[in-house]
């Protein structure tokens, strides 16, 4: 499994042309409910994503299962 790690801060973020592109192609998206209300607007229309909060073994677990859907 292939982690891409863009860090955001406090509002709303500008993405690189690579960024952009990572955001594309990609279907799993993960973060806390503030990095959500920032960036959904950029999301593609299937995207699952995956709140980052305790304890971390469920956060992996569901990565592991969104691995297998993929």
């Amino acid at each position: 499994m292939i982690f891409h790690v863009i860090g955001i801060g406090n509002s709303e973020p500008i993405f690189s042309n690579e960024q952009n592109e990572l955001i594309r192609n990609a279907t799993v998206f993960s973060g806390g409910k503030r990095h959500l209300e920032l960036v959904k607007d950029v999301l593609p229309k299937n995207y699952q994503w995956i709140y980052i909060k305790s304890p971390i073994s469920t956060v992996f677990q569901q990565y592991e299962e969104a691995k297998k859907i993929l």
